[in-house]
């Protein structure tokens, strides 16, 4: 039987998303501090696009971490830790 085949993505590959996306929230927050939104901005505006940006990296972060990680995932184990969760 052969063992699965382990996708090594680099350290730095993975880190780099997380920092990334912290540098998006760092920028939203700075656009939104310094450019106070009023009545008349823009909703969504650049800041909330930036900020929001730290979730896209964050999930790309953990999914490039688990799968590292996980040297072979079943379709059961969703199911399962579904139903640990609840």
């Amino acid at each position: 039987m052969a063992t699965p085949e382990r996708h090594a993505t680099p350290l730095a590959a993975r880190w780099a998303a997380m920092a990334v996306g912290l540098a998006g929230l760092a920028s939203g927050e700075f656009v939104w501090t310094v450019f106070r939104p009023d009545a008349s901005a823009p909703v969504p505006s650049i800041g909330d696009a930036l900020a929001l940006s730290f979730y896209l990296f964050a999930y790309v972060t953990v999914v490039l971490l688990v799968r590292d990680r996980v040297v072979m995932f079943q379709a059961v184990m969703l199911g399962r830790s579904a139903v640990a969760a609840r």
